[in-house]
């Protein structure tokens, strides 16, 4: 992993905004639906590591890239560093159990103290990539909304979730539909949630 944090040079920087349009005016990283796949995270993963970069990035669009887990294993230490991130979108991504585990990882050690939407809905994440996010979604104390839609994490893995997830101060909303959950179980998991915070299956 560590050429994965190591920073693209300028020319390489100019070249990858050239080819999809980057522009971080405003600190928007918009690149939903551009066929990055896994060499294109790599790629990704070394602009996010430059510090000029780092340091402007408030939110980040990655839907529907074909990243696969290979993707997303070069793109989390990176994400995991962005110090202003507020939003980060990653839906659609066939991102895998073993993409579940290193984001769930990569969260566990984040700087992400000021992420308040984390989208990873339709993702097959599957129940051991759900056990490692219950345990890495803990560490993000102003989240407000957490998408986990067709994830296929199963009644354990929605459970090691919410655990992880349910003491968060902002937290507000985490939407759980498309996980096979039974009515006895939301009704369970709805009993033990705060007040402020609402379960959607």
């Amino acid at each position: 992993m560590a050429s994965s944090l190591s920073p693209t040079s300028d020319s390489d920087f100019q070249n990858f905004n050239e080819e999809h349009g980057v522009d971080l005016t405003h600190g928007y990283l918009n690149l939903r639906s551009k066929a990055l796949g896994p060499a294109g995270a790599a790629r990704l993963a070394g602009v996010l590591a430059r510090d000029d970069v780092r340091r402007a990035v408030t939110s980040v669009s990655l839907g529907d890239n074909g990243l696969g887990s290979e993707g997303v294993e070069s793109l989390a230490p990176a994400l995991s560093r962005l110090p202003n991130l507020t939003s980060l979108a990653l839906w659609m991504n066939r991102i895998g159990p073993n993409g579940g585990k290193k984001l769930g990882e990569s969260l566990q050690q984040s700087r992400l103290d000021k992420l308040v939407s984390l989208d990873l809905s339709n993702n097959e994440i599957g129940l051991e990539g759900g056990k490692a996010l219950g345990q890495g979604i803990g560490s993000l104390r102003s989240l407000k909304v957490l998408h986990l839609e067709g994830c296929k994490i199963g009644e354990d893995g929605v459970k090691a979730i919410f655990q992880g997830a349910r003491n968060l101060p902002q937290l507000e909303e985490i939407y759980f539909w498309g996980n096979n959950v039974s009515d006895p179980v939301r009704a369970e998991l709805r009993a033990q949630a705060p007040d402020s915070l609402e379960l959607i299956f």
